[in-house]
């Protein structure tokens, strides 16, 4: 499990970090706001069954799914020959042990092999969460601006305090404002612009550029 999500959101962000805080969570409200339209907008256009992930992942395992061999071994379990590799394929519990269908949800070129053998639709075999439908509902609430802040009503209970932020010591330096690598993160080697090396950069490199 990594944080790169949440680092990426928080590098989209780095700049609009120095406003204010009810400007900043203007700010994010806006971005939210556009990214939930352009996704609903976009689900809603499409035709398929599957988002285009899924579709992709189907078609890729449909193609080699036609040079699996598929043996019985009762009502819902099977054998799919694969080369010099033997799967077994159980499709009450919809699991593989090429495990490819168990932790993507979408069914394996093994899976799709049983499935053709049997007259069922492999598309049926794929996770809720992949449907175009659960793509629209994941965008369907519509995010709204909550005006200026000269019409916001306060609460019964509220009280005006004038809060000041925390007392801090300011490290010396410039702040950190690009994500962290998460644990066991290996970081690209750099390469430089110039020479095409790896280990510098342009200002740092030393080598001689060739001429003609």
């Amino acid at each position: 499990m990594t944080t790169n999500i949440v680092e990426s959101v928080n590098a989209l962000f780095r700049h609009a970090r120095k406003l204010p805080v009810t400007a900043l969570l203007d700010h994010i409200r806006g971005v939210l706001q556009r990214w939930f339209y352009e996704r609903r907008t976009l689900a809603s256009s499409r035709q398929s069954t599957l988002s285009d992930y899924a579709e992709e992942m189907i078609a890729e395992a449909s193609d080699n799914a036609r040079r699996h061999i598929v043996m019985n071994i009762d009502q819902f379990n099977f054998e799919v020959r694969d080369g010099n590799l033997n799967e077994d394929v159980d499709l009450q519990t919809q699991t593989c042990t090429y495990r490819e269908f168990d932790y993507f949800k979408v069914p394996c070129s093994h899976a799709i092999a049983v499935a053709s053998s049997r007259s069922i639709n492999p598309y049926t075999l794929c996770d809720e969460a992949y449907t175009v439908n659960s793509w629209m509902l994941a965008y369907a609430e519509p995010i709204f601006p909550v005006g200026s802040s000269s019409t916001w009503k306060s609460s019964p209970g509220f009280v005006n305090i004038d809060v000041q932020p925390p007392k801090k010591v300011v490290r010396v330096g410039r702040r950190q404002t690009v994500r962290i690598p998460s644990t066991g993160e290996v970081r690209p080697p750099r390469k430089c612009s110039r020479c095409g090396t790896s280990g510098h950069n342009r200002k740092t490199c030393r080598e001689p550029l060739n001429t003609v």
